[in-house]
């Protein structure tokens, strides 16, 4: 059947390639350039305009030795507009040739936008082929969201993508929003003693001696960020689900059964959201396990989810299955439709646990759900940029659902959640075409409720007396502390300690929360004095569980609250908080910088050092910092003139985890002075250091 489908494009090329021709002896053709973007509201430089893409075909080969690919990515596409030229994102390779309906195309490239200037203008609604051959090293793009990076990565000798969400253009052009979605092809070549995992289905092994090809191929659409491949040595599983699904999974090769067994219930869960959800929407389904410490997340890559070494366990497994319904067949409209994906995997946990746990297990799910979202951040209908992936986005979200089921009852509820996934199957849905879904069922006016959970501030939240948990029992008050005292108190899930901190402008103090176990794991957060601004919050401190804010600079008399708690709200037993007053950081000049240059030099703890650059409107670049010693652990910073902070790296994910690199950051929306700053891990460390800026690639 694909073969038919195929063929009927190829005629279709050659019936459009005559109309052409018969249209060049006549009147010349009104055509215009697609747009460079698609006006997301976050990402609005993201996806291009002017056409629909149907498919792609990606023909990879891998060079293990030097990391380098060569490669030619052919996209069947139709035209939604007559067009003389059009765009595709692609960061870094570098391009041999461009061709158009086989006839070789011009092409330019610009801060990852890459312009193809078809021989002869396209017509609405033909359909054509783009060819686009190109080769070299990928580099990961930096998400503009939160600094990490994404894209294609090599560990040693594997080799993943996680592109979540614009880093598919780092190892292959195309239009990089979900609202173009399309089916795959990928044939990958490699050295005979690997292996390679895709999405969709294996479809053939062509053995050519030292080398093999694979081929994977989706059934379904899919949009870009979704795309993954794995290359490396793998221990595979394969079982058969429901209605004879294919589940595979591919661990490295020394994984053991403690990590394996977390997986082996995902026939099961297949079959219980295929009740809750709808019939499961792909052809197959799996799991990509990887070594690689610098992923420490799970991404719902279409059919084959990529896990990172510490996110193997069956909680998490049964979130990135229920982004199959939804985030991948049904896909955002716009990046700030962002809880339909997170906070619906999130409530499918709630759901595993109502069906596999004890009482117990889901009051307190569903109480941590609460807590995050009563504690100060972003409400998840309305999120920022830099808000994209936050904690509310996920609980607050999730738990949005769970009041919309005690809202309207169980039966419209599943009602609503099976009508949305077949209604929207292959699609995508906005906010607004959920709550539609949601009210149809119902026959519920919703705007009110909605307007609560998914857009007011969280101080505004109502208490939920059904879960046991209310705000009063949540925040105990605990009274005044000052800088130079420490406190001990007990406290235990689903508790924080709040005490008031009187300061004044120029006070610097460094906060430390310790518990009294090996595995209490201590939570710090400061906020403003009402509670409903977050100022400054820590996790982990110097690879323990303790928490620290080191040499924090109050510029005016205020009073801080300072609020002790656990990561995940879920330690027990005795902490202590210190306030020691201390010194500011030493900020040091370190003059200009220029794309292209490397600097050296030496860092001293509560030291940092900052360079001035100047980057033109729509540049594009990647830094690098390094320590020359291997001993201590950079952190790199990147602020605009009025010292916001606008990237950050801690640990560069390319194999060192104490190198920082920020990589093919996005474009510079205006000409600008920026400050790239030198620091280490908690400013606590000491040592040489080199900087590089690089011009991003191409």
């Amino acid at each position: 059947m694909r073969k038919l489908l195929f063929l009927l494009f190829a005629i279709l090329l050659v019936i459009a390639a005559a109309a052409n021709a018969q249209d060049a002896t006549e009147e010349p053709i009104d055509a215009e350039p697609g747009s460079a973007g698609l006006g997301d509201s976050l990402l609005p430089e993201s996806g291009n305009g002017g056409y629909d893409v149907q498919h792609y075909t990606i023909d990879l080969h891998l060079n293990v030795e030097t990391g380098s690919i060569s490669a030619t990515t052919t996209i069947n596409a139709l035209a939604t507009q007559n067009l003389s030229s059009f765009n595709l994102d692609f960061s870094g390779l570098e391009i041999s040739r461009v061709r158009v309906n086989q006839q070789v195309a011009e092409f330019s490239r610009d801060s990852g936008e890459l312009t193809i200037t078809p021989a002869a203008p396209l017509l609405e609604a033909e359909a054509f082929t783009v060819a686009v051959t190109y080769s070299g090293i990928p580099n990961t793009i930096t998400d503009p969201s939160d600094g990490f990076s994404a894209g294609w990565i090599q560990d040693d000798d594997t080799f993943y993508v996680v592109g979540e969400p614009i880093g598919a253009s780092s190892w292959f052009p195309v239009n990089e929003h979900p609202l173009d979605k399309a089916t795959y092809t990928f044939e990958i070549t490699v050295p005979d003693t690997l292996q390679v995992v895709a999405n969709g289905l294996l479809r053939e092994v062509q053995d050519h001696g030292d080398t093999a090809t694979y081929t994977w191929e989706t059934v379904n659409p899919m949009a870009s960020y979704l795309a993954t491949v794995g290359i490396g040595e793998f221990l595979i599983q394969n079982e058969v689900g429901p209605n004879g699904l294919p589940i595979r999974n591919y661990f490295p090769p020394n994984t053991g059964a403690s990590v394996t067994r977390e997986f082996a219930r995902t026939a099961e869960m297949i079959a219980f959201y295929s009740e809750m959800f709808g019939p499961y929407p792909f052809e197959s389904f799996g799991a990509l396990v990887v070594d690689d410490e610098n992923t420490g997340f799970a991404l719902e890559t279409q059919t084959l989810v990529v896990y990172g070494p510490f996110s193997t366990n069956e909680i998490t497994v049964a979130h990135e299955l229920a982004h199959q319904w939804f985030g991948d067949s049904v896909s955002v409209a716009d990046w700030s439709d962002i809880w339909l994906n997170e906070g619906f995997a999130t409530y499918a946990e709630v759901l595993w646990i109502e069906h596999t746990g004890t009482p117990q297990e889901l009051r307190e799910k569903l109480q941590g759900l609460y807590l995050t979202s009563i504690t100060p951040s972003e409400p998840p209908g309305d999120p920022s940029l830099e808000g994209l992936f936050a904690i509310s986005i996920y609980d607050r979200g999730g738990f949005t659902l769970h009041m919309l089921r005690q809202e309207v009852g169980d039966a419209a509820f599943f009602d609503i959640l099976r009508t949305y996934t077949s209604r929207f199957r292959n699609q995508n849905a906005s906010t607004e075409d959920f709550i539609a879904v949601a009210e149809e069922i119902s026959g519920q006016e919703l705007d009110d409720f909605f307007d609560i959970w998914l857009y007011a501030d969280s101080t505004e939240l109502p208490d939920v007396p059904e879960i046991g948990l209310n705000r009063d029992e949540v925040f105990i008050p605990a009274g005044d502390i000052a800088i130079g005292d420490t406190v001990s108190a007990e406290i235990v899930p689903m508790i924080r300690v709040r005490y008031m901190l009187p300061v004044t402008a120029g006070d610097v103090a460094t906060f430390t929360l310790q518990g009294d176990s090996a595995d209490f794991d201590s939570y710090l957060r400061l906020y403003n004095e009402a509670g409903t601004e977050l100022l400054a919050q820590n996790d982990d401190s110097g690879g323990s569980l303790d928490s620290m804010l080191r040499a924090v600079e109050f510029d005016e008399d205020t009073i801080v609250m300072v609020e002790a708690g656990t990561y995940a709200d879920s330690s027990e037993g005795t902490f202590t908080l210190t306030i020691e007053e201390d010194e500011p950081l030493d900020i040091i000049d370190g003059g200009e910088i220029a794309i292209g240059d490397e600097v050296t030099g030496e860092i001293e703890a509560d030291q940092r050092v900052r360079y001035t650059i100047e980057v033109v409107e729509g540049q594009q670049v990647s830094v690098f910092l390094s320590d020359e010693t291997g001993e201590f652990d950079t952190y790199l910073r990147i602020y605009d003139a009025d010292d916001n902070l606008l990237f950050e790296n801690d640990d560069a994910e390319s194999g060192n985890t104490f190198n920082s690199a920020l990589e093919n950051l996005p474009p510079a929306p205006d000409a600008m002075t920026a400050i790239i700053e030198v620091a280490t891990f908690e400013d606590s460390e000491s040592g040489e250091y080199t900087l590089r800026v690089e011009e991003a690639d191409q």
